[in-house]
């Protein structure tokens, strides 16, 4: 109500102003925040699945969501006969609600294992009576999880944040660092995804790093990305399955609100126009045209080379170039090697 919140994004929802984008989002992000805060799963992990196929998403939801299913089932007569226990178990999953307006992530779990914490230590009680042997199972499973793997799996699991620090040093290491770059827009024509290159201005900005004055990126390369000049001063590209494909670019793009051929974007130094669309409305093929020549000395072109951004030759008027996909599981291997 008074105006704060999250607007035109993909990935954080308002459920006061979206409720039924928040509803759709909750339907898979809330069991796998409850399969985090029981199970063990690494919530985190679920950002990472998309990139490995079609399928792979929807395949994770529906186990994690029958594996779920079994638990609480199994939970069912403690809920049913003891009051702590329903207490607990209310209290965790009215905890979940609201932080499924984001993506899944460990980080979100502290008010949620209050109510997990309560709710396993309510049925490892039951286990002083005599049990059916599948809530025996499912008791041991508990303990093996919380009891033995959780206290050095935190130290990994805690370390998440690290891991996306390296990540974004990987994709800022190619980046000039010296003075004179302070003079100079620094235009990406493909990039692993927004998110690397969104934090890095200020990150530079707040470690005394020389910062271009402006840093530009045309396309994120989780698929080919067809580059064509078309003149001094403009480029097509074209992204093999359209812009915008994975949840992971949709940061600052509200998926709801469809791109239209014509439709034209106004940014400093750069115009871009989107020249076809696909079939759910997101850009499929985009002209970007510079306010100076593509050969003039400000203006410093990249291209991610498989382990780092390098410098970019831009093909000569009329030719075109296909950049090949980005590896991004050959990408957070590598990151891990970066310090």
């Amino acid at each position: 109500l008074a105006g704060y919140g999250a607007a035109r994004s993909g990935v954080y929802v308002d459920p006061g102003a979206q409720p039924g984008a928040f509803v759709a989002q909750a339907i898979h992000r809330l069991p796998t925040l409850l399969s985090a805060q029981l199970l063990g799963v690494w919530a985190d992990l679920s950002g990472m699945v998309p990139f490995l196929g079609n399928y792979a998403f929807p395949t994770l939801i529906t186990l994690l969501v029958v594996v779920l299913g079994v638990l609480i089932a199994i939970f069912l007569p403690l809920l049913r006969e003891d009051r702590l226990a329903r207490f607990f178990f209310t209290g965790m999953l009215l905890s979940a609600v609201p932080v499924c307006s984001t993506f899944p992530a460990d980080r979100l779990l502290v008010f949620i294992g209050v109510g997990g914490m309560g709710l396993i230590a309510r049925f490892l009680e039951t286990l002083a009576r005599p049990s059916p042997l599948f809530v025996r199972a499912a008791a041991g499973y508990l303990v093996l999880v919380h009891l033995v793997l959780a206290p050095p799996l935190l130290v990994l699991r805690a370390r998440s944040m690290d891991s996306v620090e390296r990540l974004l040093h990987l994709t800022d290491l190619g980046i000039p660092r010296d003075p004179a770059i302070t003079g100079k827009t620094v235009v990406l024509v493909n990039t692993p995804g927004d998110v690397f290159q969104g934090y890095q201005q200020l990150t530079r900005a707040s470690r005394g790093i020389p910062k271009p004055h402006a840093l530009r990126w045309l396309s994120t390369g989780l698929t080919p990305v067809a580059i064509t000049r078309t003149g001094e001063r403009t480029l097509q590209l074209e992204p093999e399955g359209g812009f915008l494909q994975f949840d992971v670019d949709r940061m600052l793009t509200d998926p709801r609100v469809p791109f239209s051929v014509g439709q034209r974007i106004a940014i400093e130094g750069m115009n871009v126009e989107v020249l076809t669309v696909s079939d759910d409305g997101r850009p499929a093929r985009v002209r970007f045209t510079f306010d100076r020549a593509l050969d003039d000395a400000s203006l410093l072109f990249m291209r991610w080379d498989g382990a780092n951004l390098v410098p970019y030759a831009l093909p000569p008027v009329g030719e075109r170039e296909t950049l090949p996909a980005i590896d991004m599981r050959a990408l957070i291997a590598l990151s891990e090697k970066v310090h």
